[in-house]
């Protein structure tokens, strides 16, 4: 695996080709070195104890986080967000970002009905969208949300799983069925996982409006747990999650009615 090094100012030295993971012993490192943050000295060993760059001040070497733990909006992008208080017109949501997001009345998917700004949906927003409920939509700009498709809506009777928000590798589609389990995944952008019962298809309740869905079964919650434990398994391990992957790891560990394999 080549590597090299990046010479920067002020007597920096940065590992430019290629990320350290957990585990791996630092190359070229001088035994006159001292270990600083994401490393450790094992014997005459300098190793890594986090995922990112390799970095050396002086004789002090370090690897930086090259995982983000905070969430920067992107156009366009799907996230799942709480709601945390309402003002007239819109709600505000935490989305794990380093300020909250709003959803504007006029952005929200409500079926059937015209979208207008009046006293009366004011008064309704509560029936809508109430402070502490966990809703999927997508970036429209910035820290504006919009959830005007029938994809997106409350999430209810499923189990939230919050990773990094670079451990969900990109994909074309922020969804996955695991058919066999009955399992459907919503994967956020900003490292919040929603893992639920798959609907079915001719259920027609309104996305946002109709949060009173039957509380799924013992065996079906079992299976959402037995997912829910395989992305957290799949995050420690290094593994970007993506609707591909969460496909293929539970055609590898995961079968009906059981726990995950080991």
């Amino acid at each position: 695996m080549s590597r090299h090094w990046v010479h920067t100012p002020s007597n920096t030295i940065v590992w430019a080709a290629n990320s350290m993971v957990p585990g791996e012993e630092l190359p070229g490192v001088p035994n006159t070195s001292l270990p600083g943050q994401g490393v450790v000295r094992v014997d005459e060993s300098f190793v890594a104890s986090v995922v990112g760059n390799m970095k050396q001040v002086g004789k002090i070497v370090s690897v930086q986080p090259s995982c983000l733990h905070i969430y920067e909006p992107v156009t366009a992008d799907v996230v799942l967000g709480r709601v945390v208080r309402l003002l007239p017109n819109k709600w505000v949501l935490d989305i794990g970002a380093i300020q909250h997001a709003t959803l504007h009345i006029d952005n929200l998917n409500i079926p059937g009905i015209q979208r207008v700004r009046d006293t009366a949906d004011e008064s309704n927003m509560r029936q809508w969208l109430d402070v502490d409920q966990l809703i999927s939509c997508e970036v429209k700009q910035g820290y504006a949300l919009l959830t005007r498709s029938a994809q997106f809506g409350v999430l209810n009777h499923g189990v939230l799983v919050k990773v990094p928000p670079c451990a969900v590798g990109p994909s074309t589609t922020a969804f996955a069925n695991l058919d066999s389990l009955n399992v459907h995944v919503i994967l956020g952008r900003n490292g919040w996982i929603w893992i639920s019962e798959m609907r079915n298809p001719s259920d027609t309740r309104e996305t946002v409006r109709d949060s009173a869905s039957p509380t799924p079964s013992k065996e079906q919650l079992q299976a959402i747990s037995h997912v829910a434990q395989l992305l957290q398994t799949m995050c420690a391990a290094g593994e970007r999650v993506t609707p591909a992957s969460i496909l293929s790891a539970s055609k590898r560990h995961l079968e009906p009615g059981c726990s995950p394999k080991t």
